[in-house]
């Protein structure tokens, strides 16, 4: 993509990788993630070995032997920022991660390493960033009778100071 001629533009983008994690059990996800459950971050061979255990469908069964395998974790959130840094940095343009996040329904440690992963990963490449939403299916708090909870996980994982 080549930027346009316009010194108010900031350039974004949405990061929701891998979609087998971030996405588990959303039903207008699609029909192959609202069965997926317990999807562990960052994967491991002897973590996504019980998953398989129990999949029925050899194409989940597929997707989660790939992302046993594919890497994510710390390096491979640094190298997703580094290639934006790169990007904006050949242009001479800012850029920003407009939208991140984790259904609510992964585990939640394994939801705020990924958080964590992907907003340190940002800030060392001085990416501004804003985690996608505030109060929903990614949301940092929940309300219930009224109520506004704020999930400390989060707070800490987004590098805010725990209330």
């Amino acid at each position: 993509m080549e930027p346009v001629a316009d010194d108010n533009v900031i350039y974004t983008f949405h990061f929701y990788e891998p979609y087998w994690f971030t996405h588990q059990s959303a039903s207008w996800a699609g029909a192959q993630y609202l069965f997926v459950h317990n999807v562990p971050y960052p994967p491991t061979a002897e973590s996504v070995a019980k998953i398989l255990d129990e999949e029925p469908d050899p194409a989940a069964r597929y997707h989660f032997r790939i992302y046993a395998i594919e890497g994510w974790g710390p390096p491979r959130m640094d190298a997703v920022m580094l290639t934006a840094q790169e990007w904006g940095d050949k242009h001479h343009v800012p850029v920003w991660l407009g939208e991140f996040g984790v259904y609510l329904k992964a585990p939640a440690a394994d939801r705020q390493r990924w958080i964590t992963d992907v907003r340190t990963a940002a800030e060392a490449h001085n990416i501004g960033w804003c985690m996608w939403d505030y109060q929903g299916g990614f949301g940092l708090v929940s309300k219930d009778g009224g109520k506004t909870t704020l999930d400390q996980g989060v707070v800490t994982a987004l590098g805010l100071k725990p209330q």
